[in-house]
C-alpha cells in the first residue's frame, strides 16, 4: 500500500528534530547537511516548512536518472535512490520540482528513502508536534479537510 509523507505546516515549530534524527539515523552524524529532510524557516511569514520527497507518481527525478539509480519500490511505492549505482550527475536535483533532493558534504546525492528497513520514517516518529505524517495519499486531503472544518467550528464558538 503506497504511503507518502504529509506535512502540516501549522504544527511545525522549527525545532529541526526531524533533520537531526534523519541525519543520525542514516549517517551517525547530526546535522542538516546529512539530512534527507530540510526545514525551511520563513521568518517574515512566521512559518517553518519541512521539505520532503513526495515520492511522486510521475517522478521526474527517476525519469532523468541516466544510470537508473532511482527506482520505485514495488512494495512501498517509494521512489528510492541506489547510492551504489548513482554517478553523482545531479540531474535528479535539477528535476525535482520540490527541491527535496540535495547533496551532502561528500557530494553524494541525498534523497528520502522512507527509512527503508526501519519501522517507518524516523522523522514521523520523532516529530514532537506530529507535523509530519506517513499516510495514504488519498487520505491526506480528507484529513486536512477535517482539521480545517474543526478549526472553523472552534473559531465560530
Amino acid at each position: 500500500m503506497r504511503q507518502i509523507l504529509s506535512i502540516s505546516i501549522e504544527l511545525c515549530t522549527n525545532c529541526h528534530l526531524c533533520e537531526g534524527w534523519c541525519s543520525f539515523t542514516h549517517t551517525g552524524k547530526i546535522g542538516p547537511a546529512y539530512s534527507r529532510i530540510r526545514v525551511h524557516s520563513m521568518e517574515k511569514e512566521g512559518v517553518s516548512v519541512p521539505v520532503v520527497c513526495n515520492h511522486c507518481s510521475k517522478a521526474y527525478c527517476m525519469s532523468v536518472c541516466a544510470p537508473r539509480a532511482i527506482k520505485r519500490d514495488t512494495q512501498t511505492g517509494g521512489v528510492l535512490l541506489d547510492q551504489d549505482v548513482c554517478i553523482g550527475c545531479k540531474a535528479c536535483i535539477t528535476a525535482c520540482p520540490f527541491g527535496a533532493i540535495s547533496l551532502d558534504p561528500e557530494t553524494k546525492v541525498l534523497k528520502c528513502d522512507l527509512c527503508a528497513g526501519a519501522a517507518g520514517p524516523v522523522c514521523v516518529a520523532r516529530c514532537p508536534k506530529k507535523a509530519i505524517a506517513y499516510e495514504r495519499p488519498e487520505l491526506i486531503s480528507i484529513t486536512k479537510q477535517k482539521a480545517y472544518s474543526h478549526g472553523l467550528v472552534k473559531s465560530m464558538l
